[in-house]
């Protein structure tokens, strides 16, 4: 069982706390207005084993903007902002994938017409239509289109999604 709940974008405190779970234990979460720096913000991608169901691999990443601004500020470490070769070259075929927005504007990747179009090309989801401060979550197999299957949970606007975050719940079987 996997459970993702991504978390705004929005500058009103208390936010709402993202989140990862494999079979109920937490691996990650976060949480604008945390007191935390803001390193954890942003698209994060979550690679899974499904037969151990743990996490193999996890990504942060962040807009060209965003990373711009990070670098003036002494402390932030490097970001790699290939999303999109990342989905290409290091998900194969048939791998797992946990996917949420957290804190960064997702329109800030997902108004990219490239990335956009590689998960829902790739994974069958489709986050074109998230406006600014939206949300999204999802659960996906990669496969292109003919193959790959996903359950996907979008919340299009920051009004919506200040008060509930995207939040998907999936359980991974041999067809998924």
């Amino acid at each position: 069982m996997i459970e993702a709940q991504a978390y705004s974008s929005a500058d009103t405190c208390p936010a709402q706390s993202g989140l990862v779970k494999l079979n109920g234990v937490e691996v990650w979460s976060g949480k604008k207005c945390s007191g935390v720096p803001e390193t954890e913000t942003g698209i994060h991608i979550f690679k899974i084993n499904p037969s151990k169901c743990t996490v193999m691999q996890h990504r942060i990443f962040v807009s060209k903007h965003e990373i711009d601004r990070r670098k003036k500020l002494e402390g932030f470490p490097d970001y790699e902002p290939g999303l999109r070769w990342f989905l290409y070259k290091s998900v194969s075929d048939g791998e797992i994938v946990v996917g949420l927005s957290a804190g960064d504007d997702p329109t800030n990747y997902i108004g990219a017409v490239r990335v956009a179009g590689s998960l829902k090309r790739r994974f069958k989801v489709n986050v074109e239509d998230i406006g600014i401060g939206g949300s999204f979550a999802f659960v996906a197999r990669k496969g292109g289109l003919r193959y790959a299957q996903s359950a996907v949970v979008k919340v299009l606007k920051d009004e919506e999604g200040n008060k509930e975050p995207a939040f998907v719940k999936a359980t991974i079987t041999e067809g998924m």
